[in-house]
């Protein structure tokens, strides 16, 4: 016959394994929740320097036309000095400044901290205001980029396009964007545009589909403000002209590039 102590001794090796085994597959699913937490922290984009609030019953999604974190530079006191989220593109997410930023008229002398409190955006007459030959592009005399292909030509990416063009003393649009520091950031720069009048580049997927201009195509929502008339990018169509995009209707044109437009206006990016 078996004693208390065989049964009661078994009994508990029994519960022990059983014990071990529960705590092993707890573990296994505690941990796949913390897998599966960290990826969609990772997918909502809450890095502190990231974060693009919206307000609501789904706090800290990113929302176009909402504020984002100020940058590690910082100076954001006032509503006006916070960065906008501007979507995402080609797998990259955007900001873009709110409208009306001040102007920089030498923006070649150094960094700029501009107040950016609604209303129209700044201007630039020309892509390239060629000092030695204004009315015309046929000219490399001087640190201009007139007939002459600087490799500003990408359709997605104006961030590259913007640094080809710093290197020039007289393409105000793309270094209005390259010295400007907003929203705690300091890298920013002028989108590029699509050598066709499509839905490609950046200019039109990050700026037109989501502003209040918007006609066809649009992102929604899309509730950036402050477009009016033409805006300049980055893009050169060949060493004597360059494009930018109709605020009216969305189209992608290229014009030479001391060809003086009007109010032709700047609004910068950042993406990360």
């Amino acid at each position: 016959m078996r004693s208390f102590y065989d049964i009661s001794f078994k009994q508990a090796s029994v519960i022990l394994l059983l014990s071990f085994g529960f705590l092993f597959v707890n573990t296994k699913i505690s941990y796949a929740i913390i897998k599966i937490s960290g990826a969609r922290l990772s997918a909502a984009h809450l890095s502190p320097l990231d974060q693009c609030t919206q307000t609501g019953s789904s706090p800290n999604q990113n929302f176009v036309g909402n504020n984002c974190t100020c940058g590690p530079l910082g100076g954001c006191n006032l509503a006006t000095d916070y960065p906008l989220y501007a979507g995402t593109y080609n797998n990259s997410n955007y900001m873009t400044t709110p409208s009306g930023c001040t102007a920089q008229t030498n923006p070649v002398t150094g960094y700029f901290y501009p107040s950016c409190s609604g209303g129209a955006d700044p201007t630039a007459p020309k892509w390239s205001d060629n000092a030695h030959a204004p009315s015309s592009c046929n000219t490399t005399v001087g640190n201009t980029p007139c007939n002459v292909t600087t490799g500003a030509s990408s359709q997605t990416d104006g961030r590259s396009n913007t640094n080809i063009l710093a290197s020039y003393a007289d393409t105000d649009p793309a270094l209005y964007c390259h010295y400007m520091v907003f929203g705690g950031y300091s890298d920013w720069y002028l989108p590029a545009a699509s050598m066709n009048s499509d839905a490609n580049g950046e200019l039109k997927n990050v700026l037109y589909f989501n502003s209040t201009n918007c006609s066809a195509g649009c992102q929604t929502p899309h509730p950036l403000t402050g477009f009016t008339n033409f805006y300049w990018s980055s893009t050169e169509s060949s060493p004597t002209q360059d494009r930018f995009v109709s605020y009216v209707n969305g189209n992608q044109v290229s014009v030479t590039k001391t060809t003086s437009i009007g109010a032709t206006r700047i609004r910068c990016v950042r993406r990360y």
